[in-house]
Parts: C-alpha cells; structure tokens; sequence
C-alpha cells in the first residue's frame, strides 16, 4: 500500500513540470489505496483531481477521456457538498459544466442543457441574475435559445 502524502507529493512534482500522464497514475495508484470510508473528503479530492488531469490528458481518445472526467467530478461531488465545501463544490460544479459542454458523445443539446444546470449551481447565491441590459433577457433564457440553435430548432426572437 503506497504512502498517499508521498504519492501527493510526487503528483505535485508532476504538476509543475506538466506531467499529466504522470500524475494520472499517480493520482490513480493514490485512489487505489484510499478506500473512500477511511478519508471520504481526499478520497473526493483525489477524484477531482483526477477528472482536472484527465480532461487535460493529451493522450488517448478526447471522447473517453472527457466521459471519465464526468464520472471523476460526479465522484467528488458525493462527498464534496455545498453545505461542507462551498468553494470547492462550486469549483467542482464548473468544472463539470465544462466538460458536458465540451462533451463529444450523447446528444450535443443534452449537454448544453447539463452545462447549463451546473453552471448555474456553481454561481454565487449572493445575487440573482438579472435581465442582461443589452437584450432584456433573463440569462438562462438566452441559454435555452442557444440549446434549441444547437439541437436545429429555430432560434425564437423575444
């Protein structure tokens, strides 16, 4: 069983030299050895973690690489919630919302959909949106219109 605080260690090390491949095992071998009940918090950690390095991962297939990222972050947020984590869920919230927007596989208006919800998750709370002052449209609205363009739908002007 590895030491977890060396392998972070040497993930760091990765890191600063741009090694993703190298951190992607580390980080692997690292989650191999933590069973989610003995640390729950860096077991999710190291899930986020692992979804950053593989969503940068140039090797192997994008379309994998970028499902196996989904997992990783749906993983991490499990145990990273908002009420216990508020930043990191919010970080981890966007991050997900990226890759189902960046996503290949599925239906492309289904993930913009999903993007959307979890980018709406991951903005504060402190403000509600409000209608953009160029079009008068409530954001989200403006979103949905984008999801119908995308999936052939006619775009409809308000």
């Amino acid at each position: 069983m590895p030491d977890i605080d060396y392998l972070l260690e040497k993930v760091s090390e990765k890191t600063r030299i741009g090694d993703v491949r190298g951190c992607i095992d580390l980080l692997e071998k690292a989650l191999a050895s933590l069973p989610r009940e003995q640390n729950p918090e860096l077991w999710a950690i190291l899930h986020q973690m692992l979804a950053i390095s593989v969503a940068c991962d140039p090797l192997g297939d994008p379309a994998d690489n970028i499902e196996r990222a989904i997992l990783d972050y749906e993983q991490a947020l499990e145990i990273l919630t908002r009420e216990a984590f508020p930043e990191v869920w919010a970080t981890t919230q966007y991050n997900l919302a990226t890759a189902y927007r960046s996503r290949i596989r599925g239906e492309r208006a289904e993930n913009l959909e999903r993007a959307i919800q979890h980018y709406e998750k991951a903005l504060p709370r402190s403000r509600p949106l409000r209608p953009s002052p160029r079009t008068g449209r409530e954001p989200s609205t403006i979103w949905q219109q984008l999801i119908h363009a995308a999936s052939g739908a006619s775009v409809r002007r308000t």
